[in-house]
């Protein structure tokens, strides 16, 4: 056969071909199978082709949900899926205790989650805890402006001999043991001082207008004053001019003053044991007493 005659025999065989509306060197599409025929594969891909079903599948490659892998429904049980905040978990070692203190944050499970913890009870913030009997130790520092039940024995150091026994029994013989340098003893004095307006009277008589005013400071047992007293308008007044004290005398004392308005005469005052008055006359102990007259007299005496 000539070459012209071959040339014509394959032209009109892919004419043939056209006709029928088939692309020469294919094979018919279905649903299942598109191309199949231009697939290169090993034998072993191709047995996978000749499977007849799921069970054909499992029973070729061997493998068993639970046993060789897990199912999704396992994988969702027993493991966490990942987010921003957790990427490995499971490469995580965690220390003894800690998954219990995730699990129940308590003060008792951070100290057993903890290695070189001190002390016991509950955990401590910075504002307003309540500790019970810690141990400070020696802190860099501390204001104690509301502590109480300080023990001034033990409690406080650097105290002179006697100030620790002193603070706790503040008493005169206590001060004085804690002194270096006392005089005397006894109880200690202290001073009060005050202004009264006491009345005067007289031994004879009555005045129609008088007044006074009278400074003392007490110290212990010892009173010392000034009193100052006004005879406006002297009445029926006379002999001694009588001035209330402040406290009761225990014993005899001798005032002096001077009348300081008109005559300027100096006066001696009488103080007598268990007297709550003050008896003024005259140096020659004549009265005093008399209309425009102002009488100043300074004292000592014990109570």
């Amino acid at each position: 056969m000539s070459q012209q005659s071959n040339l014509l025999i394959s032209v009109a065989a892919r004419l043939k071909a056209l006709e029928a509306g088939l692309p020469v060197g294919y094979q018919p599409i279905n649903s299942n199978l598109t191309a199949i025929s231009a697939l290169t594969t090993t034998a072993y891909g191709r047995a996978f082709l000749t499977f007849a079903d799921e069970a054909a599948f499992k029973a070729a490659v061997n493998l068993e949900a639970g046993t060789d892998f897990l199912s999704p429904a396992a994988i969702a049980a027993a493991y966490q899926p990942l987010d921003s905040d957790l990427t490995s978990w499971a490469a995580i070692t965690r220390a003894s205790g800690f998954d219990t203190f995730v699990a129940t944050p308590s003060s008792a499970n951070l100290r057993s989650l903890l290695s070189d913890e001190t002390g016991t009870g509950a955990a401590v913030f910075a504002t307003s805890p309540t500790l019970v009997t810690p141990a400070l130790g020696t802190p860099s520092a501390l204001v104690l402006t509301n502590a109480t039940g300080l023990p001034i024995g033990t409690g406080v150091s650097g105290l002179g001999t006697g100030v620790a026994t002193f603070l706790a029994t503040p008493s005169s013989a206590n001060l004085a043991a804690a002194l270096t340098n006392e005089s005397g003893s006894g109880v200690v004095p202290f001073q009060e001082t005050g202004t009264t307006t006491p009345t005067p009277t007289s031994s004879s008589g009555s005045f129609t207008t008088v007044s006074a005013s009278l400074k003392y400071s007490k110290t212990g047992n010892v009173v010392d004053f000034t009193v100052t007293v006004t005879i406006t308008t002297a009445g029926t007044a006379a002999g001694a001019l009588l001035v209330p004290l402040p406290f009761t005398a225990a014993s005899s004392s001798i005032a002096v003053g001077r009348e300081t308005a008109a005559v300027g005469f100096i006066l001696q005052g009488e103080i007598g044991a268990g007297g709550a008055s003050m008896g003024i006359l005259k140096y020659d102990n004549t009265t005093i007493i008399a209309s425009g007259r102002t009488v100043v007299a300074t004292g000592t005496y014990f109570t």
